[in-house]
C-alpha cells in the first residue's frame, strides 16, 4: 500500500470517528475494574446515578457518591461533589449504562470536561459483564 493511500486511509478514520453520534464519543466508557482502580485512588469521582430504591437492592458501587439523574440538582450537586473542578474526571454508572449517557450529555453541557462511564453497568451490557457480576465490592445501603 503506498503512503498516499495509508495517509488518507488514517484521514478518513479521523474523519469518522470525529463524526461519532453526540453522546457516545469514542472512548468514554471505561471498564468497572479500571474505574473502581481509578475512584479508589482519589483519581475520579465515582457517582451512581440510579435510584434510592436500586441502592438499597444491590448496593452502591464501593466509593461512589449517589446521585439519582432524576435529582433535579444533579448537575449542582456534582459541581459541589468535585468542589467546583470541571476538569476532575467523573465516571458514572447505572444498572445497564444506558442512563449514564443521558447524565454524560448533562454533565459535558454544563462544562465538564472529563466525563465517563461505566458501560457495563452494575449488571452487565453488551460492554462486559457488569459490576456486580465481576464481584467487585459494594457499599451496603440501608432504607431510609
Amino acid at each position: 500500500m503506498s503512503i498516499t493511500l495509508m495517509t488518507l486511509g488514517m484521514a478518513s478514520l479521523k474523519i469518522l470517528s470525529a463524526m461519532a453520534p453526540v453522546g457516545v464519543p469514542a472512548g468514554t466508557s471505561i471498564a468497572a475494574p479500571d474505574a473502581a482502580a481509578l475512584a479508589g485512588r482519589g483519581d475520579a469521582l465515582l457517582v451512581d446515578i440510579r435510584r434510592p430504591d436500586e441502592w438499597q437492592a444491590t448496593g452502591r458501587a464501593a466509593g461512589a457518591t449517589g446521585i439519582t439523574l432524576e435529582d433535579p440538582q444533579f448537575v449542582a450537586k456534582i459541581a459541589e461533589a468535585v468542589h467546583g473542578d470541571y476538569d476532575r474526571p467523573v465516571i458514572l454508572i447505572c444498572r445497564s449504562g444506558r442512563r449514564t449517557l443521558a447524565g454524560m450529555d448533562m454533565l459535558r453541557a454544563a462544562g465538564f470536561s472529563q466525563v465517563s462511564h461505566i458501560g457495563e453497568g452494575m449488571i452487565g451490557s453488551e460492554h462486559g459483564p457488569g459490576w456486580l457480576n465481576r464481584g467487585l465490592p459494594l457499599d451496603k445501603i440501608g432504607a431510609d
